[in-house]
């Protein structure tokens, strides 16, 4: 028997088809209105056994058991990494405000933004530093903090800057 002869016996059998489609739209009827009578018996809808329902939960429960922890720790690791770019931005602030708000001396400063980062600059001259030179490399290191008592996190960026050597002018 060929795959073609099999489709011309059921094209060929509109009886059987015309069977299968008023069963289809019953049992479409009886689970949409609740209408049982005038059925088939190999139709009728009975609903869903306690086992099954049973079942059912018991394989949502362990879904849920596997998936809530993992939606958990990726909104953990999300905010983590929202502190982080947050805290390399404000570090990149600082270390362009050396020099030009803060002077280029040795020393150090320290504060807290409004947003609860802590921040410290160190400034520290690099090298020898030649006296006769006009001017003078200085490493300023930007670092910002933040956490609580117990873990606490920091981004630490350093530059090298040049500043004019007071010696020398």
């Amino acid at each position: 028997m060929s795959l073609r002869g099999a489709a011309q016996r059921r094209r060929s059998n509109p009886g059987q088809r015309a069977r299968l489609l008023d069963c289809f739209v019953a049992s479409l009827l009886a689970m949409t209105c609740g209408r049982y009578a005038g059925l088939p018996n190999d139709v009728r809808t009975r609903g869903f056994t306690l086992v099954e329902i049973i079942v059912a939960l018991a394989i949502l429960a362990l879904s849920l058991n596997v998936i809530l922890p993992t939606m958990s720790d990726a909104l953990w690791r999300t905010g983590e990494a929202e502190a982080q770019a947050e805290a390399a931005s404000l570090a990149c602030s600082l270390l362009a405000q050396a020099g030009t708000a803060v002077p280029l001396a040795g020393g150090e400063a320290s504060g807290q933004f409004e947003n609860g980062f802590r921040w410290q600059l160190r400034i520290t001259p690099y090298g020898l530093g030649d006296q006769a030179m006009p001017l003078r490399a200085y490493k300023v290191v930007a670092a910002v903090f933040w956490g609580d008592a117990r873990r606490e996190y920091s981004v630490a960026l350093t530059t090298l800057r040049l500043a004019g050597n007071g010696a020398g002018q």
